[in-house]
C-alpha cells in the first residue's frame, strides 16, 4: 500500500457515507422518527447492496459516479491522469468546504471535502427541487403537499437536520399522493433533488481538482490577489467540469438538459454562506462569495442560451430568497 493510499484510509471510512446514512435512517425508522416507504426487508436488502458496494476514488457514490462519467467522455491525458490518481475523502472537519492537498510522491492526487458543506448541499438540493416540482402538472392535493414540503425543506436546511417532524409528516401526505394518483409524485421530486445535487456535487469536486489541473498545489499562489485570482480560476474550471459531467450522465440526441441542472452549480456557493463570517468581504486568499456567484454567473452566461440563462437566473433567485440569502445577486 503507498503512502497516500494508506493516508487516505486513515482519514475516511471504510464504507462510504451512503451506506453509514441509511443505516442511521434505518435506525429512525424502526424507532419511530423517520418514514420509508418501502418494507423493512426491501431496506434490509439496500443496506447490504451498499455495504458490499467498492468505491474507487472515494467514500461517497456520487463522487465516484462523477468521476467515472467524465473519465468515461475525456480524451485530455492531463485530465484524466490527475482523475485515475484521485483520492477524495469526506471528512467529518467543521468549517472546511474542500482542500487540495500538494501531489504526493507517488503521484496520487489528494482531496478533502468537509461533511458538512455536503450535507448543507444535499438539503439545499431538496429545497431547490420543491421549485421545479411546481411545473409539473399536480392534483389540487399535491400542489397543498408540495407547499407543505417546500417549508419543511426550508426548515431542514435552516436547522441542518436530515430528519424533522415537518419532513416526517408531509412524507406520508406524499406517499398518499402516490397511492392515489399513480402518477410517481415521489419519484418526480426525487429525480429533481438527485440530478440537482449531482450537479452541485460535480461543482464542488471540480473546483479542488481544479486546483491540481493549473497546479495551484505544487506552487502555491502568493497571498492576497494572486490567490484570489487563483480561486476563481478554479471556480471557472468547476462549471466546466460539471457541464462535461452533465453531457456525459446525461446525453441524449436533442442535446436538451433541464434548467435545474444548470442552476444546481451555483449550490456550493450558496452553502458556504452558512458557514463563512460574511458574503460580502474577501478573505485573505478568497474572494467573497457574492464576488465568486457573480463569476459563476458569468461563465454561466457564456455557456447557455439566452433563454436558458435567464431561466437558470430566475430559478437562482427565487432559492436566494427561499433560503433567505443575504443578497440577491443580479
Amino acid at each position: 500500500m503507498n503512502y497516500a493510499d494508506d493516508n487516505f484510509i486513515k482519514e475516511v471510512s471504510s464504507t462510504h457515507i451512503q451506506w453509514e446514512q441509511m443505516e442511521e435512517f434505518s435506525k429512525l425508522c424502526k424507532e419511530g422518527k423517520a418514514i420509508s416507504g418501502i418494507s423493512e426487508e426491501e431496506f434490509d436488502f439496500l443496506l447490504q447492496d451498499l455495504a458490499n458496494d467498492k468505491l474507487t476514488y472515494s467514500n461517497d457514490s456520487v463522487i465516484d459516479m462523477i468521476i467515472k462519467f467524465i473519465l468515461e467522455g475525456t480524451s485530455e491525458e492531463k485530465l484524466i491522469n490527475i482523475l485515475q490518481n484521485l483520492k477524495i475523502a469526506n471528512v467529518d472537519k467543521e468549517d472546511i468546504v474542500g482542500t487540495a492537498y500538494p501531489k504526493y510522491i507517488d503521484g496520487s492526487y489528494y482531496i478533502e471535502i468537509g461533511s458538512d458543506i455536503e450535507k448543507r448541499v444535499r438539503l439545499l438540493s431538496d429545497v431547490f427541487a420543491v421549485l421545479f416540482m411546481f411545473n409539473e402538472k399536480l392534483e389540487d392535493l399535491e400542489y397543498m403537499v408540495l407547499c407543505s414540503l417546500s417549508e419543511a425543506t426550508q426548515n431542514r436546511y435552516c436547522a441542518n437536520e436530515e430528519f424533522t417532524d415537518d419532513f416526517n409528516n408531509v412524507q406520508i401526505y406524499m406517499m398518499l399522493c402516490d397511492g392515489l394518483y399513480k402518477d410517481n409524485f415521489t419519484d418526480r421530486y426525487i429525480a429533481y433533488a438527485r440530478e440537482i445535487h449531482e450537479m452541485a456535487m460535480a461543482f464542488l469536486i471540480g473546483h479542488e481538482i481544479g486546483h491540481h489541473y493549473y497546479g495551484n498545489t505544487t506552487v502555491k499562489p502568493n497571498p492576497g490577489m494572486e490567490s484570489k485570482v487563483a480561486e476563481l480560476k478554479a471556480d471557472a474550471f468547476a462549471l466546466d467540469f460539471s457541464f462535461k459531467y452533465l453531457r456525459n450522465a446525461y446525453a441524449n440526441n436533442e442535446n436538451f438538459y433541464g434548467i435545474h441542472c444548470f442552476a444546481g452549480v451555483y449550490l456550493p456557493l450558496i452553502a458556504s454562506a452558512k458557514i463563512c463570517k460574511s458574503v460580502f468581504e474577501d478573505e485573505e486568499n478568497h474572494p467573497s462569495i457574492v464576488k465568486r456567484l457573480l463569476g459563476v454567473q458569468r461563465g454561466m452566461q457564456k455557456i447557455l442560451t439566452e433563454t436558458g440563462w435567464e431561466d437558470t437566473k430566475r430559478y437562482r433567485d427565487l432559492l436566494l430568497r427561499m433560503v433567505k440569502f443575504p443578497l440577491q445577486t443580479s
